[in-house]
């Protein structure tokens, strides 16, 4: 999708089905344009941001595009006083374009029943295919003077889409269960190391052989699918999806639903967007099946990137294990 269609389309969703205002909808689609997870607690930062609760000071449009320059620099460790330096640079470049920084300008009409927040949605469109290209054109490289080389000049170079993502994705094979059964198992040892809770090597050693059988099982009749990030002839990174029969719903008549699972990659190859893409082959696998419903289980560190990508935690599920 084209980054003018991305932002019309991420614009109209947000304003007029979800009401975000528009620091919110800049934070998030300025997230999901760059793969950069993001925290709630974040969301909920930019919740009076537009024109300070609709006061007319400085553009929430403005607000959201500096919060998320401030976390892209400490995620890329960036010196705080470059990154003010850019957020300075991006209010002057800004203020250069659209003629002022403050809603009350911006919008002139303010805010009244003939005209509320969300009729502002063309400029919201400019707004944020400007901050886009601000971010983008970090990544670019630039001469050094009097060198005559070429060299990133800003350590958020490497912020990417995950279009971009050099790795080769590819289907799995029979011959790459085993590899896919190891990174299940690490799944859960990270998870569980992190929750304190250490699982012995008996029992993800059942978990590994477990899943294996699965894989063995639900390749050949086609209800898991998975897929590989291969580097060097090294799967690097891997995630999978299972077809289920659930139940038809007023949303969808379908009974079947796709479950993201077992999504892992090696510690020295994340933050290449592997993931990402593998995901992304997974939604395209699910909507070429006429499958309208994916979910997963996310962990704390997963959460944010899957928000990111536009998947919803509910609050209606419930579980029960049987002994």
């Amino acid at each position: 999708m084209k980054t003018e269609k991305f932002v019309q389309t991420r614009i109209k969703q947000y304003y007029w089905k979800n009401d975000l205002n528009c620091a919110t909808a800049t934070l998030r689609i300025l997230s999901e344009k760059f793969s950069v997870p993001l925290n709630e607690q974040v969301i909920d930062a930019a919740l009076g941001m537009h024109g300070a609760g609709c006061y007319g000071a400085q553009c929430g449009l403005v607000e959201g595009a500096v919060m998320f320059l401030g976390i892209i620099g400490r995620m890329n460790n960036i010196d705080d006083e470059d990154s003010e330096k850019i957020c300075r640079n991006f209010a002057r470049q800004f203020d250069n374009t659209f003629d002022s920084l403050l809603c009350r300008e911006l919008r002139p009409g303010d805010f009244n029943d003939d005209d509320p927040p969300h009729l502002c949605e063309p400029h919201s469109n400019q707004a944020i295919l400007f901050s886009i290209d601000f971010v983008e054109k970090l990544h670019h490289k630039r001469e050094l003077p009097g060198t005559g080389q070429q060299k990133d000049t800003n350590p958020s170079s490497y912020l990417i889409d995950s279009t971009q993502c050099t790795i080769p994705i590819r289907k799995a094979e029979i011959s790459d269960i085993p590899t896919l059964a190891l990174h299940h198992r690490k799944m859960f040892q990270e998870i569980w190391d992190k929750k304190g809770s250490p699982l012995d090597e008996q029992r993800l050693g059942q978990v590994e052989q477990a899943y294996a059988e699965k894989l063995t099982e639900q390749f050949s009749d086609e209800s898991c699918t998975a897929w590989v990030a291969v580097q060097d002839d090294t799967i690097v990174a891997s995630g999978a999806v299972t077809i289920i029969s659930f139940v038809p719903t007023p949303l969808d008549l379908s009974h079947q639903l796709g479950y993201l699972h077992s999504l892992y990659t090696e510690e020295e190859y994340r933050g290449k967007q592997c993931a990402h893409k593998i995901i992304d082959q997974v939604i395209d696998y699910c909507n070429q099946k006429g499958i309208r419903r994916i979910i997963l289980t996310a962990s704390e560190e997963g959460r944010p990137i899957y928000h990111a990508i536009g998947f919803r935690s509910t609050l209606d599920l419930m579980r029960l294990v049987l002994e």
